[in-house]
């Protein structure tokens, strides 16, 4: 399960997932979370070691073979360097293959959105 802060979770849900969780990864996080999370990292890792992790590292409580295991710190593999001749060469790719010129598309959205003339009465007999 993944939130963006543990607030987002009702408190019942938060109540059983905590209760019924078996491991834990926990990246940096904000003060509020870290105070919720410190009680499952302890005492190994505090709330300010959860404010302050390291980019592309982890803090871990895993249930191996049943039994928790004291919480540990991991490295985890950072992204690769940025190609950026590549990046613009797969942007420019795509503008060719997926681009209009900007008229053509303003024009397209006036005629689908344009208001219908009202309709002409018959004329009189």
């Amino acid at each position: 399960m993944a939130h963006q802060f543990i607030a987002q979770l009702q408190p019942e849900i938060k109540d059983a997932v905590f209760g019924n969780v078996g491991s834990m990864a926990a990246f940096r996080v904000g003060n509020d979370d870290a105070e919720v999370l410190e009680s499952q990292f302890a005492p190994v890792f505090t709330a300010s070691d959860l404010m302050n992790v390291p980019n592309w590292n982890a803090f871990l409580r895993v249930l191996a073979n049943g039994t928790p295991t004291v919480p540990f710190s991991l490295a985890t593999i950072s992204p690769p360097e940025t190609d950026h001749a590549r990046v613009a060469a797969l942007i420019e790719l795509s503008y060719l293959r997926y681009g209009r010129p900007r008229a053509e598309v303003e024009e397209e959205i006036r005629v689908r959105y344009q208001k219908p003339a009202p309709p002409v009465p018959p004329a009189p007999f």
